[in-house]
């Protein structure tokens, strides 16, 4: 994935997996007003998957993922046209 002029802190790179990373990322780009991702561990009858709720300036966006062992915790994402700033939110 191509991330020239998108900051990703790199602390995320220690706590989430690269292919989440790439995936918000993609997320990130598409939604254009993405300011809050909250990542939560969910258990479902197979084993665990990632829930990914997105705050964006028209409402919520849910998503479930799996394949990795999800985590836990927000970023805050910062946008300036088409580049943006992700880090941990505080």
């Amino acid at each position: 994935m191509n991330l020239i002029g998108n900051n990703i802190q790199s602390e995320i790179y220690n706590i989430i997996p690269c292919v989440l990373i790439d995936y918000l990322c993609e997320l990130v780009k598409k939604s254009g007003t993405m300011e809050l991702i909250t990542l939560i561990p969910s258990k479902l009858g197979f084993g665990a998957v990632q829930e990914i709720i997105c705050e964006t300036a028209s409402g919520t966006i849910m998503k479930r993922v799996f394949g990795f062992v999800p985590v836990s915790t927000q970023l805050e994402v910062l946008r300036n046209g088409d580049h943006f700033d992700m880090m941990l939110a505080a």
